[in-house]
This record gives structure tokens, C-alpha cells and sequence, in this order.
């Protein structure tokens, strides 16, 4: 599987289903279980590429701004596949400039909820990390044991996207005039 292969599966999720990782994982894991294990694996591969090339420290602060709070390693980790979960032309616009999310219809909408925010609410998509496995552990189900055991568990699924940017943190990371400056539209929609 290529990139654009890779972006396909992506892109043919309905909206509806990019909402949660659980719904975008009940549509993907289906899909990708139909395809030769070495292409579940180059999905897997390429998932985590993306991933890593959203690991930015001005991604970080723009999901800081959107989330009101510090960013944990833990929370950017599902942040950055919530990104993939939108769609090629959603990853390629923010990995271009982050502050382009606060045209995002779903991040629009969490910006006008009233206080606190449900699980569901959160951009977040940590489980669609693990949907080649699940692709794979269907591909095996429906294999006879003799047959399901002698299938190597891909080497590309031990892979997991980086968690921190290898750069130092820039000057006044979080600052306010900074933000105000870097993410115009982002710091308007949440003061």
C-alpha cells in the first residue's frame, strides 16, 4: 500500500464515523481486514508516519489552545490521529499551519459547547493507532489454527508514533502574545 492507497481508506469514512475512534475503527478494521497482511501492515506503517509528521511543538500548543489546558504526551498522542481521522486535505491544511483548525466544522463546534466537555467531545483518536492489529487478529480468525499459526505477527505493528518533537520546546511555548500572534483564529474562537 502507498500513501494515496493509504489516504483512500481514510477518506472514503463517512463523517459521521470520523466523529469517534471508536466508530472510524469499526469502519476501518472491516476494510482493512479484506487486504493481504502485508498491506494491513504498510497502513499501519504509513498511520504512524502520519502521525509522526504532525509531531510539532506548534501542533502541541494549538491543541493547548483548543483543549484550555496543558497537553500531556498522552493527550497529543490521540490528538494527532484525531487529525488523520479527518481526511487528507484536513491533515495536509494543518500540517501546513495549525491555526487552520479553527475552520474545522468539528473543532467550531467543541469551541460552542457550554462547560465541560463529554469523552466523546474530545478530539482525540488514540484506537485508530492499533487498527492493523485488529485487521490482522480478523485476517487470523478466519484462518484454520494450523494455518493462523503459522502467520507471523508483522514486525511494522511493534511501531508506535513518537511521543515529544525532537526539537527543544521554542521560546515562550504557551506564552499568550505568542499564541495570539502564531494561532490568530484559534486564540479568537477559544478565549
Amino acid at each position: 500500500m502507498d500513501e494515496d492507497g493509504f489516504w483512500h481508506l481514510i477518506d472514503q469514512v463517512d463523517d459521521r464515523d470520523r466523529a469517534g475512534a471508536g466508530r472510524i475503527t469499526s469502519v476501518l478494521v472491516p476494510r482493512l481486514a479484506r487486504l493481504p497482511v502485508p498491506q494491513i501492515a504498510d497502513f499501519h506503517t504509513l498511520l504512524v508516519r502520519q502521525c509522526d509528521r504532525l509531531l510539532s511543538w506548534e501542533l502541541w500548543e494549538a491543541a493547548e489552545i483548543i483543549l484550555r489546558m496543558p497537553v500531556s504526551e498522552d493527550s497529543f498522542y490521540g490528538f494527532r490521529p484525531w487529525i488523520v481521522a479527518q481526511g487528507r486535505q484536513t491533515f495536509d491544511e494543518v500540517l501546513d499551519d495549525p491555526d487552520l483548525l479553527a475552520e474545522h466544522p468539528k473543532i467550531v463546534r467543541l469551541a460552542g459547547l457550554p462547560g465541560m466537555w463529554s469523552n466523546a467531545d474530545f478530539p482525540e483518536a488514540e484506537e485508530l493507532i492499533g487498527v492493523g492489529e485488529l485487521a490482522f487478529d480478523r485476517v487470523l480468525a478466519k484462518l484454520a489454527p494450523r494455518y493462523a499459526a503459522r502467520v507471523e505477527w508483522p514486525a511494522a505493528f511493534d511501531r508506535r508514533p513518537r511521543g515529544i518533537p525532537d526539537a527543544a520546546p521554542p521560546p515562550k511555548f504557551g506564552d499568550a502574545q505568542r499564541l495570539g500572534k502564531l494561532y490568530p483564529w484559534l486564540v479568537e474562537l477559544f478565549p
